[in-house]
């Protein structure tokens, strides 16, 4: 929507450096009452949060990550950008009313003593299911990858639990850097697994459906995952997962009994599970049924409107005594 400078535009993009989208947000931050922002490694987050606080108006962030340990000390890379981070990171909070953490794991990781957040999951479904999914008609595990082929997602972890898995397959979606791409494919082929393997790729909403339906769990062994997208949507389907404890979604997993939370980086705790999932059908449509309701009370688009429209009303109440109906906007 707003152009971003030709000269090193694919940087320009990534770091959200956009002069006429910051010239719109200075124009207009006046005709909000709350100013939202997402993510935090941004020119646009910045220049928007100094924006609104000029105005007087409070603002909400959701940092999709970007404020946890693991991204500042881990994922920067050099000590160079991780002060770099740290130093924005103070310039930003010093505006912030609220942030929106997707989980409990992410708000410990990310938010520090004086700084006001809250929980709400992302919204991943609009029209939550009546019933779940009905299991792939074959007696063989048959297990679903769902995500980005980078090694924080340890990919080469599953592959191993597979290997350990007699006549179990793995249909894997995603797409990454080409050199781990083949990295991951030399892994299977050392292991034996890649005649049990159907690499599919990237694919659109109708492929990630396709999956679902085709697989009997879905897994996220994960290093970190502050949330767990795949894992929501898969839950959304009725499709039981298996994640790590490192991930966002763990507590609802346990909780609901919707499949099972193991170790991250243990391939056989990661085998246990993934066996222990093929019981008997009863308990196998059991489960599936368990994992629909979590993902519908916890992950439906109202159950995310209703929950941040109220940290909106609390934003505004706390400014003013009294409002009546808010103007909302998101600088993305």
């Amino acid at each position: 929507m707003f152009p971003r400078p030709r000269l090193h535009s694919r940087q320009a993009g990534l770091w959200g450096v956009s002069p006429s989208l910051l010239a719109w947000i200075w124009r207009h931050v006046r005709e909000f009452d709350v100013v939202h922002v997402h993510y935090v490694w941004a020119l646009s987050t910045l220049g928007a949060v100094v924006f609104a606080k000029a105005a007087g108006r409070p603002v909400v962030l959701t940092a999709h990550e970007s404020l946890t340990s693991y991204d500042i000390d881990t994922a920067s890379g050099s000590s160079l950008k991780r002060r770099a981070k740290l130093a924005l990171r103070r310039l930003i909070m010093l505006r912030v009313n609220t942030v929106v953490c997707a989980s409990e794991l992410e708000r410990s990781d990310s938010v520090q003593p004086g700084e006001h957040a809250v929980v709400i999951g992302h919204p991943v479904v609009e029209y939550p299911r009546s019933s779940p999914l009905p299991e792939p008609q074959v007696d063989t595990l048959t297990i679903g990858y769902l995500g980005r082929l980078h090694p924080k997602k340890n990919v080469d972890i599953l592959l191993r639990a597979l290997s350990a898995i007699p006549d179990a397959r793995l249909i894997a979606c995603g797409d990454g850097d080409p050199v781990y791409r083949e990295e991951l494919h030399a892994l299977a082929r050392e292991l034996g697994v890649d005649a049990r393997i159907d690499w599919r790729g990237h694919v659109d909403e109708s492929g990630r459906a396709e999956l679902f339906g085709d697989t009997h769990v879905v897994v996220m062994a994960s290093a970190y995952e502050c949330f767990g997208m795949a894992g929501a949507e898969a839950l959304a389907s009725g499709v039981p997962v298996v994640v790590t404890e490192s991930t966002g979604l763990a507590p609802l997993v346990r909780a609901a009994d919707a499949g099972a939370v193991v170790e991250a980086g243990n391939v056989h705790a990661l085998a246990r599970a993934l066996t222990g999932l093929m019981d008997d059908q009863s308990t196998r449509r059991s489960r599936r049924e368990r994992a629909l309701a979590a993902s519908s009370s916890s992950f439906s688009f109202q159950a995310y409107g209703s929950a941040i429209l109220d940290v909106y009303r609390g934003r505004t109440d706390h400014a003013r005594e009294s409002v009546s109906g808010a103007t909302l906007a998101e600088a993305v």
